[in-house]
Formats: C-alpha cells, sequence, structure tokens
C-alpha cells in the first residue's frame, strides 16, 4: 500500500491466483480504499484527517529556488 503524501490517493498492489500483481488506484471519488489481505476498510477523511497537503504549484516553486 502506497499512500501518497501531496494529495489524496492511496494505491495497493494485489496479487492475483495467476502470480500477476496489479495496481488499484484509489481517489477520493473512491470515498473508501481496501486492504483485502487485511479485510480492511478505510475512508480518506479518516486517513487525511490533519494533514495539510501543500499546493502542487507551490511545491513545484520550491524546488526550483
Amino acid at each position: 500500500m502506497l499512500i501518497n503524501t501531496h494529495k489524496e490517493r492511496v494505491e495497493t498492489f494485489r496479487r492475483g491466483e495467476d502470480g500477476v500483481w496489479t495496481l488499484q488506484s484509489y481517489t477520493p471519488m473512491d470515498g473508501m480504499f481496501e486492504l483485502n489481505s487485511l479485510r480492511f476498510q478505510g475512508s480518506f477523511e479518516a486517513l487525511y484527517e490533519d494533514v495539510v497537503l501543500e499546493d502542487e504549484t507551490a511545491s513545484a516553486e520550491d524546488s526550483v529556488g
């Protein structure tokens, strides 16, 4: 599971029965994200509670200057 620290996005990788890994991306439009192997569902609201995300424009300017 990867939790993005710049924008609200969660990515999970799942291995299928055939051994192939697949990427599942979640955004706030999905409302919830799932970790099937742990039988867990979480909400973006709870995950990003009290998190202040930087504006992408400001981040780009900081890395240039």
